[in-house]
């Protein structure tokens, strides 16, 4: 099977299917997708060989495909080791406003020598921190690598349910690829590339739909983006995108945004295979996508562009256009 080729250097090869724990690699990758806050926060990141097995993570290498851990103010030195260190009163968090990567956030891990994943486990932030336990990851893909290039999708996390402060969730992995082509993707996504005059981004509402006119299939599943609006309102977020075409909230980037390249997306609880995409106007018709592109992604980094769109002006407030996915 051929391999794609992304914008970081990464590679999807969907050839490996098994049963039992997946692996062994030597890397293994959480690829984020979001949450509900302009953050991400966690507290601890857990890989085990077997289900309720011993944590493999302690001393490793950890890095990230962005710089902003442990760079806001007000958390100032919490950085991503602090993911890995067995203590769940420390956290690591990440800042999402103006980020330049256009790609999901990535936790990836190093072990040093090949090692099976059989669960993998995140504990939520403290309760000294509950004020923020929001930006508890809410979904993800992980996936297992040799030479920490080439990323095998194994495990889809979807978890949108609100996090308890220092909760731990777990979630079994196994052999079996998660993914391998279009109609098995569950990862979908908007890319803008320009929009209509402002500094920011944004839309209503992003649709993706199983026939023309349908109802949105993006029920259930967990929203993402590469760049957050500066404040704390949920409204503005990614979930905003997402939260119905009759309701309040928005997603729009941070000022300046629309520059970046800035990237919506929603993991799916199953392989939802598109027909049509569809996109409201909000309040600021003037943050709509003009040049965008729409797409899936079978690991959360590599992008497959399905629909290339261009010149879409003069957008009024609730209005909705549609489009046809080839």
């Amino acid at each position: 099977m051929p391999l794609m080729q992304p914008s970081h250097g990464i590679i999807a090869s969907m050839q490996r299917v098994a049963t039992g724990p997946a692996g062994p690699h030597r890397h293994w990758v959480f690829v984020t997708v979001g949450s509900r806050e302009r953050y991400l926060a966690l507290a601890e990141l857990e890989l085990a060989a077997t289900v309720g097995g011993a944590d493999q993570t302690a001393g490793k290498t950890i890095t990230s495909n962005e710089s902003h851990w442990g760079v806001t103010a007000t958390y100032l030195g919490r950085g991503l080791g602090y993911a890995i260190d067995n203590n769940a009163d420390t956290f690591a968090i990440h800042d999402w406003i103006n980020t330049s990567v256009q790609d999901c956030l990535t936790i990836a891990i190093d072990f040093g020598s090949p090692v099976y994943a059989g669960e993998l486990r995140i504990r939520a932030l403290p309760s000294s921190f509950s004020s923020i336990v929001k930006a508890s990851p809410a979904g993800g893909i992980l996936c297992g690598s040799d030479d920490g290039v080439t990323l095998i999708p194994y495990l889809a996390v979807v978890s949108p349910d609100l996090w308890i402060p220092g909760e731990q969730r777990a979630w079994p992995v196994t052999g079996n690829v998660l993914a391998t082509d279009r109609s098995t993707a569950r990862i979908w996504y908007l890319r803008v590339t320009a929009n209509n005059g402002n500094t920011s981004a944004g839309v209503k509402e992003l649709m993706f739909r199983g026939a023309s006119g349908g109802p949105s299939l993006c029920i259930g599943g967990v929203p993402g983006t590469t760049n957050a609006y500066a404040g704390f309102d949920g409204d503005e977020t990614a979930w905003g995108g997402f939260d119905g075409a009759g309701n309040s909230g928005r997603w729009n980037t941070a000022a300046g945004g629309a520059a970046l390249s800035p990237r919506l997306t929603y993991l799916f609880p199953s392989a939802p295979n598109p027909t049509h995409v569809a996109m409201m106007c909000a309040d600021i018709p003037n943050r709509m996508p003009r040049d965008f592109e729409i797409g899936y992604s079978l690991n959360g980094l590599v992008r497959v562009p399905v629909l290339t769109v261009t010149g879409a002006t003069g957008w009024s407030v609730d209005e909705i256009r549609e489009w046809a996915l080839p």
